[in-house]
């Protein structure tokens, strides 16, 4: 497992890393989709058709494997580079990308618990949005949804981060692969009840429409760090285990 854009804080004595519990570089196809014309995996890129046409096109990698517990419990960081070539500002070009407890057969408007990123396209209302509900039926781009306005521009390399701080999820996008410079954001707050969640995972919206493959593109180097850190100390041979810091998800303090 490989790493890649890390957080360090340098200090007098240590040096602290953000581990990556799941490193997707899509070298093999570990994913699970519902649609497998409208989802595939294939020349290292995850390969994504978003239609609106009344079929479920949701699809998983199960990371439950790489979980202490078997499951996302407490902050975590996700992050994801995704790039259209088609991606029109079409009445129904709306997908999300996140976590989920539900598997690839639960559709956008299923029951289950999930956190995530909307991503809305739509001539007027062009925005990304920090979504999540609780084993609840209502489609999860709908679910708790905060947003802020966006023009997504196909063509174009997003790098996006979604992330989870006690009880405060915030998404954002940047064109800079330090995901950081010029971001956009929005953040949700009151997330709570999240079982079982052990699923990264794409949705389409699982309803009827006009929509005729509004985004065609590319999802690419999704990693993700569910509160897993580690100090590397500047002297040799000497290394200890640190707490996630509450306060700044994907950072650590001090060691136990």
């Amino acid at each position: 497992m490989s790493y890649r854009d890390a957080k360090r804080l340098s200090g007098n004595s240590t040096d602290v890393v953000n581990i990556p519990t799941v490193d997707e570089t899509f070298s093999s196809d570990n994913w699970v989709e519902n649609d497998g014309v409208k989802v595939s995996i294939s020349s290292g890129v995850l390969n994504f058709i978003n239609t609106r046409d009344g079929s479920n096109d949701a699809a998983v990698r199960d990371v439950s494997a790489s979980l202490s517990g078997g499951q996302i419990s407490g902050d975590f960081i996700l992050r994801f580079e995704i790039n259209g070539a088609t991606w029109t500002t079409g009445g129904d070009s709306v997908f999300a990308i996140g976590v989920a407890s539900g598997d690839q057969t639960t559709g956008s408007n299923g029951i289950e618990d999930a956190m995530g990123m909307e991503l809305r396209n739509v001539s007027g209302e062009r925005r990304i949005g920090a979504i999540w509900k609780n084993g609840t039926s209502g489609h999860i781009m709908d679910s708790n949804n905060v947003n802020t306005a966006f023009n997504w521009a196909s063509a174009t390399t997003y790098y996006c981060q979604i992330k989870l701080a006690g009880t405060s999820l915030t998404v954002s996008v940047s064109t800079n692969s330090n995901y950081n410079s010029g971001a956009t954001t929005a953040t949700s707050t009151g997330v709570a009840g999240q079982v079982g969640v052990k699923y990264f995972k794409i949705w389409n919206v699982n309803l009827s429409g006009g929509s005729t493959s509004d985004f065609i593109g590319t999802i690419d180097n999704i990693w993700g760090s569910a509160s897993l850190c580690r100090v590397r100390s500047l002297e040799p041979g000497r290394h200890t285990r640190a707490k996630p810091d509450p306060t700044s998800p994907g950072v650590c303090k001090g060691g136990t």
